[in-house]
């Protein structure tokens, strides 16, 4: 059985570079179906000097990003090592969280984030 076509019921909630289509097929070697505009509350997304953002937990802030659906646990595996999660100490962890995918945040959905280690992000 194809690996990469094994536990396809992943979503991933991007707000800063992954939120890119050809990076994020580039880095997956593969097409990605539309992503859908989406909301995640009690977070707030930060610049850092690296130039790529980080969002931390803040219960008085929501981050708008987009929701990637269909990824595979390759696909995650993938992802993991470009956030950094796997680097001693890690750059990102990545959490599960709700995320609302309505205008109107009605409807919400699990999915996968990555959230910045404050060792190297501070707590901006």
């Amino acid at each position: 059985m194809d690996e990469r076509r094994e536990g396809m019921n992943h979503s991933l909630f991007t707000y800063g570079t992954l939120m890119v289509r050809k990076m994020m097929q580039d880095l997956l070697q593969k097409e990605l179906a539309e992503p859908q505009q989406a909301l995640l509350r009690g977070y707030r997304k930060y610049p850092s000097s690296y130039g790529y953002p980080f969002i931390i937990a803040d219960n008085s802030s929501d981050v708008k990003g987009i929701l990637w659906g269909g990824l595979t646990d390759h696909d995650l595996k993938i992802l993991d090592d470009y956030e950094g999660i796997f680097d001693s100490p890690p750059l990102y962890f990545r959490q599960f969280e709700e995320v609302y995918i309505s205008q109107k945040c009605q409807k919400e959905i699990k999915a996968w984030i990555y959230v910045g280690n404050p060792i190297f992000f501070g707590k901006a």
